[in-house]
């Protein structure tokens, strides 16, 4: 048994390394949406009006869908051709 406790590391080491591991990919998660937004704002102030407000909505449908492929389309070539491709 004494073996076995000397393996292992004490309860509280592991715990920290869990919050650490799970802290490490908030942060990352979090930068990563930063960075969406950003393009998502950059790419509607190209736009004025109802394509602009159409493309944000777009690209939240998007992000919401967790498709990759959907948000690149409607970044780069707008929601409207993007809405009539998926009809």
């Amino acid at each position: 048994m004494s073996f076995c406790k000397r393996l292992r590391p004490p309860p509280f080491l592991l715990s920290r390394a869990r919050y650490t591991k799970r802290a490490t990919n908030h942060a990352a998660l979090l930068a990563a949406l930063r960075a969406v937004n950003v393009a998502i704002d950059l790419a509607s102030r190209l736009r004025a009006g109802h394509p602009r407000t159409a493309l944000v909505a777009a690209a939240r449908q998007a992000v919401k869908a967790s498709s990759a492929d959907q948000l690149v389309d409607v970044l780069c070539r707008g929601a409207t051709a993007h809405a009539t491709r998926v009809r």
